[in-house]
């Protein structure tokens, strides 16, 4: 198997394709150009994924204030939510992948008490937990009853291995 030199591929298309950060980071950084991020074709749209030009703020000069350059449109249009005392890409990743669990333990509750023939064992013992998880009322009237067995343990350990210096 013999290795294919740089002067034997195609030439690149553009500057971003060039880009010798491309092979190292998987397209992650590389595709930073207009043509680039706006071509439809897989192989070149970031498809919402690394950095995008749609993010910077391009009124604003790189030399002057490189974060808001950079970040600034992004953070216009995702203001810090009530409740938050920051947000960034990943708190909004957080945020949907809770709401996304939370809308498929739902659709599962509900699957369970309309169908439970159709689901899977799994699927049930998901919902059942859930249910049980969800049931504020029954937590609350049990109070610590169902943890007095691990806090006997904690005791039990505690007390076998003496004070602590």
């Amino acid at each position: 198997m013999t290795m294919t030199s740089q002067a034997n591929r195609d030439p690149p298309k553009c500057p971003c394709c060039s880009n010798p950060w491309q092979a190292a980071t998987a397209d992650f950084f590389a595709k930073l150009c207009v043509e680039c991020e706006t071509k439809p074709s897989t192989e070149t749209a970031n498809n919402g994924v690394g950095l995008s030009r749609a993010n910077m703020d391009f009124d604003v000069h790189p030399s002057e204030d490189f974060f808001q350059y950079s970040n600034g449109t992004w953070m216009k249009n995702n203001p810090i939510p009530s409740g938050y005392p920051s947000w960034n890409s990943f708190m909004s990743l957080r945020v949907k992948s809770q709401e996304d669990c939370k809308t498929i333990l739902s659709e599962l509750e509900h699957k369970l008490k309309e169908d439970s023939k159709s689901i899977s064992d799994e699927e049930k013992k998901v919902a059942l937990f859930y249910k049980a998880a969800m049931d504020q009322e029954k937590l609350e009237a049990a109070g610590v009853v169902g943890m007095l067995p691990l806090l006997e343990l904690c005791d039990e350990a505690a007390e076998s291995n003496g004070p602590r210096e």
